[in-house]
């Protein structure tokens, strides 16, 4: 496994949970911006994925998932999990509430554009909006990681999750969501 990070900080905390679950003989962390990442050996992987990332990476998008996907092997398989504001009179609406917002200056939930230039890059895409629910649940009854959960809070968590797959992929209220998962084998 290897993994490419601009924050040294992440990189640190990558190599320590790779030493605490036994797998530090497998792995190779990199402090690098993407755009300067050269995979060792120049191999070409199996899967790529990022955890919000790509909404950092907004002004060089199009060619950052260029380069994302020319790491990834021939029918190999891509996961990006982001923030997304799919409707934005809602972003404006959370926007207002007096809820803290963290993040840096240049940064925003992808939205539809650049959802759009994901499934130019790579059309056999699938989506999961999620984190509708579970985010009012996760802010006032189910605080924390979800391992360290009282039974009934872990049991709301789960049933909003539940709900949200229903009402954000099934009846396609997916504005609501403040996550989606894109997923799916690039073709080449």
């Amino acid at each position: 496994m290897v993994g490419a990070d601009i924050s040294p900080r992440a990189i640190q905390a990558a190599t320590a949970r790779a030493a605490l679950h036994g797998v530090s003989e497998r792995t190779a962390f990199f402090a690098t911006p993407f755009e300067l990442f050269v995979p060792p050996d120049g191999g070409k992987f199996d899967v790529v994925c990022g955890w919000a990332a790509l909404h950092h990476l907004l002004p060089v998008l199009d060619s950052m998932l260029s380069r994302m996907l020319e790491l990834c092997k021939p029918d190999g398989f891509v996961m990006f999990t982001e923030p997304v504001a799919s409707w934005r009179w809602l972003r404006k609406l959370r926007l207002l509430l007096p809820i803290p917002t963290n993040g840096t200056p240049d940064e925003r939930p992808l939205e539809a554009p650049e959802i759009a230039l994901l499934f130019e890059h790579a059309p056999h895409l699938r989506v999961r909006y999620h984190n509708a629910l579970m985010r009012v649940v996760n802010r006032f009854a189910a605080r924390g990681r979800y391992e360290d959960m009282p039974p009934f809070s872990r049991a709301l968590y789960d049933a909003a999750g539940r709900l949200d797959f229903f009402l954000l992929n099934r009846l396609g209220l997916n504005g609501f969501a403040s996550a989606a998962t894109l997923y799916g084998t690039v073709k080449k």
